[in-house]
């Protein structure tokens, strides 16, 4: 039986200076998923990308419901690394109108991985609970055309993923994440990852995330500080980054977001940069679409030599 069938629709245009300005069917995606008597879940995500050029599956998971304490997850799922991740970056969610840089350059959003996992929530109050996730994959890995001239390192992060199956290291990656609300509104957790990422698994990549939420009425506010540790033949990396947003519901149909990011890089340092981003958010159909959203934003991006600091991007995206 399918428990449901839901649909994201994301349409964009944007203007960039150094590019064609162009419209884009960005994502498409398809949420299929199942109930077994309450003691197994099953759930898939086909998405296509781009009017259909690209196409994969995001993530196809079986959930076995032991005990709220103890949920093992299988299959190829979302890493519980931050909250973003996991659970804000379709477009019809999050608020903003564009990823923050940390978390596409240091945690790859949307970033799955196949292998195993356990989690679980303990609610010990109303609004209250501690929870955790922890996990073991095969990790993240860097393409490496010819090894027989050295083995590649150093590379970017976003570029390594979908390994889906170990074919050149035995090496497995593992991590997890740690979450609490102690007080209703506010949640904060501490994540982490560690596994190599060369294909012969000897240089390592960790990654480390602090994040926090808070809702309150109309406001929500959002953060995550992102620490990536890549070794390298030139020495280990530091990869880091922040990002902060704050969003306000001024009336039903009518939201404003802003968005403050940065990222740093230890040695490839032309690429630090930061960027301010103001969006818009509508919501035509509040009460009776309330994922159904029209944003525009402009955002304004401060890194060496950039010749195309302004951006101003329009979307629509529906969930359903």
């Amino acid at each position: 039986t399918t428990k449901s069938f839901s649909a994201k629709v994301l349409d964009d245009f944007s203007s960039p200076k150094v590019a064609p300005i162009s419209f884009d069917i960005h994502y498409f995606n398809i949420f299929v998923g199942a109930n077994i008597k309450n003691l197994v879940n099953a759930e898939m995500q086909i998405e296509k990308e781009h009017g259909g050029d690209d196409q994969q599956v995001r993530f196809a998971q079986l959930d076995l419901l032991f005990h709220p304490l103890a949920i093992v997850r299988l299959g190829k799922f979302l890493i519980p690394m931050g909250t973003f991740n996991e659970y804000l970056y379709p477009e019809y969610i999050t608020r903003g109108v564009e990823r923050p840089f940390p978390l596409l350059a240091i945690v790859p959003v949307a970033w799955p991985e196949v292998g195993a996992q356990i989690r679980g929530k303990y609610e010990f109050g109303i609004g209250q609970n501690i929870n955790y996730a922890f996990y073991v994959v095969n990790g993240l890995e860097q393409d490496d055309s010819d090894p027989k001239n050295g083995i590649d390192d150093g590379g970017d992060i976003r570029k390594m993923r979908y390994n889906h199956i170990d074919a050149n290291s035995d090496d497995k990656a593992f991590g997890g994440r740690i979450g609490a609300r102690l007080i209703p509104n506010l949640d904060f957790g501490v994540s982490g990852y560690t596994g190599g990422y060369t294909i012969d698994g000897k240089k390592r990549l960790s990654i480390f995330d602090f994040d926090t939420t808070y809702s309150w009425e109309k406001l929500s506010l959002n953060g995550e500080f992102v620490m990536g540790l890549q070794d390298s033949s030139k020495g280990t990396e530091i990869k880091q980054g922040f990002y902060v947003q704050a969003a306000y519901r001024l009336f039903d149909f009518f939201e404003p977001v802003l968005q403050y990011d940065t990222i740093s890089f230890s040695r490839d340092t032309k690429n630090n940069k930061q960027r301010v981003t103001l969006s818009l958010n509508f919501f035509p159909f509040a009460k009776e679409i309330p994922n159904l959203v029209l944003k525009s934003g402009y955002s304004y991006t401060i890194q060496k030599d950039n010749i195309a600091p302004h951006k101003i991007i329009v979307q629509a995206a529906i969930g359903f």
